[in-house]
């Protein structure tokens, strides 16, 4: 054999040497860590533990509980308040849904659907209603110092309250026309 090729063999018989200690490493840092665990004082850490979760546990599905009852609550305090006009809105309003509505008990879907039909309704008469919410909608101008959103966003609860009290809302056009007039008003 020449000395290249027996370096080489000697080299490749150190890298499985050095292989092989590192796997009888590594076996044996695992088997030292399992047998840490078999030990007594960390089984009963472990079983402290368990306990602490089941305690945590049932703590939890307890306010889950009560959050679940008090939601019920909430929904019948705010369904018992409301007159039988706001009730046929919301009915109105719902459609189908308004079943599910009742089954589930979600005060936060009653007071979405309160809050959305009842945006624009003060006088019960729909005609009144419809020309005081476009007239409200006509004189919509920009507060001196008011930000562009904050404008847009009372123009956007405008045109919300012609949608619930039945009006057609103004086109992309048209509330853009109407936008630039009411801002340069402000800044003339």
């Amino acid at each position: 054999m020449t000395v290249a090729k027996q370096e080489a063999a000697d080299l490749a018989e150190a890298a499985l040497i050095e292989d092989q200690i590192s796997r009888d490493t590594r076996i044996a840092e695992i088997t030292n860590k399992y047998r840490a665990f078999s030990r007594p004082e960390v089984i009963e850490m472990n079983e402290a533990l368990k306990e602490q979760w089941k305690c945590e546990l049932k703590a939890l599905a307890d306010k889950k509980s009560k959050i679940m009852e008090n939601k019920s609550k909430l929904y019948w305090l705010i369904r018992g308040n409301m007159s039988a006009e706001s009730v046929d809105r919301v009915k109105a309003y719902l459609g189908a849904k308004f079943d599910d509505l009742e089954e589930s008990a979600d005060p936060l879907l009653l007071w979405r659907a309160i809050r959305d039909t009842h945006t624009a309704y003060s006088t019960g008469s729909n005609y009144s209603d419809a020309a005081r919410v476009k007239l409200a909608y006509n004189n919509i101008k920009q507060y001196p110092g008011e930000s562009l959103s904050g404008y847009k966003d009372r123009i956007d609860v405008a045109v919300k309250a012609m949608i619930a009290v039945g009006l057609t809302p103004p086109s992309e056009q048209e509330m853009a026309a109407d936008f630039s007039p009411r801002l340069m008003l402000v800044m003339r």
